[in-house]
């Protein structure tokens, strides 16, 4: 029986991870989230991470 490829979403180029220091908390992240009015497009519970959105008027670079 072959092996059916499984779906994967296309890469984009809007969308990145984050990821925090537990110990830290991601307080400090969530802030600069609102401020730069970058949307959480997932927000990981089994790491301490959060893909998300860049604002429609920022490149990549600058958001990051």
């Amino acid at each position: 029986m072959p092996i059916q490829d499984k779906y994967v979403p296309e890469h984009s180029p809007n969308v990145f991870l984050v990821m925090y220091d537990a110990e830290i908390g991601k307080e400090p992240l969530l802030k600069a989230i609102k401020e730069y009015k970058v949307e959480v497009i997932y927000n990981y519970n089994i790491i301490n991470g959060m893909a998300l959105k860049k604002p429609d008027d920022k490149t990549l670079e600058e958001t990051m």
